[in-house]
This record gives C-alpha cells, structure tokens and sequence, in this order.
C-alpha cells in the first residue's frame, strides 16, 4: 500500500479480529460442553472449526502488522489518533484471549479424566484376557487317526 491506512482501515480489520475471537471463544465453550457430555465427534468437529478461527486470526493479524508496518512513518496526530485506536482494540482482544485458558483447563481435565478411565478399562479387559488364557479354552479336541497305509 501506498497510501496511509486510515483509521477505518484499521477498524475494520480489528473488527473483524474481534469478531473472530468471539467465536474463537464460543466454540471453545461449546468444546467444553462436548467433552463434559463425553462427545467425542462433536469435540472433534468443534476442534477442525476452531482452527479455522485460529487460521483467520493469524491471518488478520499478519494484515494489520503489513498495514501498521507499511505506514510507520505516520506523522503527528494521526498517528496518535491511531496508536489510540490500536490501543483500545488490542484491549479488547486481550480480554477475549484471557477467557480462553480457563476454559481450555476444564476441557483438559474432562479429556484426562476419560483417558484415565479408557485405561482402566483396557487393563481390566486385557487382565481377563489373560486370566481366561490361564484356564485354556473350551474347544473339545476330538482325537484323529492316519492312516499312514494309504
């Protein structure tokens, strides 16, 4: 870009970082719902959409950092003006992203828990696996004779 970003230039980018960020933390509060309901094809669609959201950010970002980078020579109460408005909205995200931790632990402790009792689970089956080895299997092995003259 070869002009100076305005501020609604700006705006309209953060809005919709914003927006992302939004949703970014909705669908990990749904993610929590999922996994305390133990369903796991939800969490796994919730997951892939929520990436989707992380990719948009990354990208957003990247077109502020270009524009920001491309105009730093800004001059005066422009810049002020914008610094301000930059400010006020890497606020808001910050408050958006301070949300998502606690969430993200409550979705890991839920996610461990099953773990543990998955384990549980394949230890017993795999102890009477080998507790019923132990005892032979029912098969009635019925004798067989050759006849080695033909």
């Amino acid at each position: 870009m070869n002009h100076p970003y305005t501020q609604d230039d700006v705006q309209a980018l953060f809005e919709e970082k914003l927006s992302a960020l939004k949703r970014y933390l909705a669908i990990t509060g749904e993610m929590k719902m999922a996994s305390a309901n133990s369903d796991l094809r939800q969490l796994r669609k919730l997951l892939i959409n929520r990436q989707k959201y992380m990719r948009k950010i990354d990208s957003v970002d990247q077109s502020i950092d270009t524009l920001v980078q491309s105009n730093k020579k800004q001059s005066g109460q422009n810049a002020n003006n914008s610094n301000k408005l930059l400010d006020r909205f890497r606020q808001d995200c910050l408050d958006i992203l301070e949300a998502v931790p606690p969430l993200d632990e409550k979705i890991f402790f839920v996610l461990e828990r099953e773990s543990e009792k998955t384990k549980v689970e394949l230890l017993s089956i795999k102890k009477n696996k080998h507790a019923a080895s132990r005892y032979g299997s029912n098969k009635i092995n019925v004798s067989r004779y050759l006849d080695t003259k033909r």
